[in-house]
């Protein structure tokens, strides 16, 4: 199975400016992923550990939002 990749200039549209940083919200990284929000948060909360200490604190999200490595 091969997956399509998605063009940089959908990806670079979700891409939103807050206060400053690039964020990315979980529903729209879903919706490139294909997969409901629920699951990429769930997969994210299992496997935090192989992702960079700079990555989001996903137990404190309110609003849901992820921050772009810049």
């Amino acid at each position: 199975m091969s997956a399509a990749l998605v063009p940089s200039e959908i990806i670079e549209n979700k891409i939103l400016l807050v206060r400053g940083k690039k964020v990315l919200l979980d529903s729209s990284l879903a919706q490139l992923y294909g997969v409901p929000t629920k699951s990429l948060n769930l997969a994210v909360r299992r496997n935090i550990a192989r992702f960079p200490e700079d990555f989001p604190d996903f137990v404190n999200w309110t609003p849901q939002i992820m921050r772009i490595h810049a």
